[in-house]
């Protein structure tokens, strides 16, 4: 691992009110970010359709409708808005904020562009998604589509100490992640559980297993990560080791539970030419069914 490097990061993030991002907001300010971090909090109301041919008592009942459907208009989120600003700032961030009307996915990807944003945070799902979704469709196009780095938030009820799972199976991932994480300046309260799995298969030797960085020992695997955790150190975070056998996502999402995990790092790896974004079915498994907040670092 290189040297450490901490240098300012340009932080999106997106909220809406629920629970989720309520939970992002809450993340963001148990992690200590380098000197001159600026987050930009942005809130996306819904654009409403026109309805230039009905007649003014149908527009009104149309109009009714999608206010259940979004219930939160451009005064309200900008009330919202202003809670988040003033909690984030409590926390001694740099904050701007924005409100803007249209469609939450794309528009959070508009302004990420022009933003220059290193990050962006989002819930894992928003206001409307049902109990049985595990991920929404913005968090999940943000993720699996856009080519920023992108956290993921869950609620949980532990987060001091923070508790982070640190995936380091692909070698070029485990570089971008671990580079990333040691830019946040933990304090000596945030534990880091350095992750690696063996993926387990009949067809090799019991001795020698196959892990998503290549041909591997149990010694290797724990020589890689015992490597990890002394970078961590340098950043002033405790770090420990847990190698495991089996299917990668499984484990990886084993270890979270078990660690009471508030997060979970894991890079994008290195990408295709042809799909730039494209992340592994591992990944998005643990997006998916992570009870943790995630994040993917490009």
């Amino acid at each position: 691992m290189g040297p450490k490097f901490d240098f300012p990061q340009k932080i999106l993030l997106a909220i809406d009110g629920s629970l989720f991002a309520a939970a992002a907001v809450n993340l963001l300010t148990h992690i200590a970010w380098p000197v001159g971090t600026v987050t930009r909090v942005l809130a996306v109301a819904s654009e409403r359709p026109p309805f230039p041919d009905l007649s003014p008592l149908s527009r009104r009942a149309a109009d009714k409708t999608i206010i259940g459907i979004h219930p939160w208009d451009r005064t309200t989120l900008q009330t919202l808005t202003a809670q988040v600003v003033k909690r984030l700032r409590a926390a001694h961030l740099n904050v701007e904020a924005e409100v803007f009307a249209g469609q939450p996915g794309p528009m959070i990807l508009e302004r990420a562009e022009k933003l220059a944003t290193n990050l962006i945070v989002v819930g894992a799902k928003g206001l409307n998604a049902s109990d049985a979704v595990r991920l929404g469709s913005t968090a999940e196009r943000l993720a699996y589509e856009s080519g920023y780095s992108v956290l993921i938030a869950r609620p949980t009820e532990h987060i001091r100490p923070l508790s982070i799972v640190l995936v380091i199976d692909d070698l070029v991932a485990a570089r971008q992640a671990c580079e990333f994480l040691c830019t946040l300046s933990l304090p000596d309260w945030a534990q880091v559980t350095v992750v690696s799995v063996i993926q387990d298969s009949v067809t090799m030797p019991a001795y020698r297993q196959m892990s998503a960085a290549g041909w591997s020992t149990p010694f290797e695997a724990e020589a890689r990560a015992a490597e990890v955790v002394d970078r961590l150190h340098q950043s002033g975070a405790q770090g420990r080791i847990a190698v495991r056998v089996g299917r990668p996502a499984d484990e990886i999402l084993a270890v979270a539970r078990e660690r009471d995990a508030a997060l979970i790092v894991l890079g994008a790896g290195e990408q295709d030419r042809l799909e730039p974004h494209r992340l592994s079915s591992v990944v998005r498994k643990v997006i998916k069914d992570s009870p943790s907040s995630v994040l993917v670092v490009r």
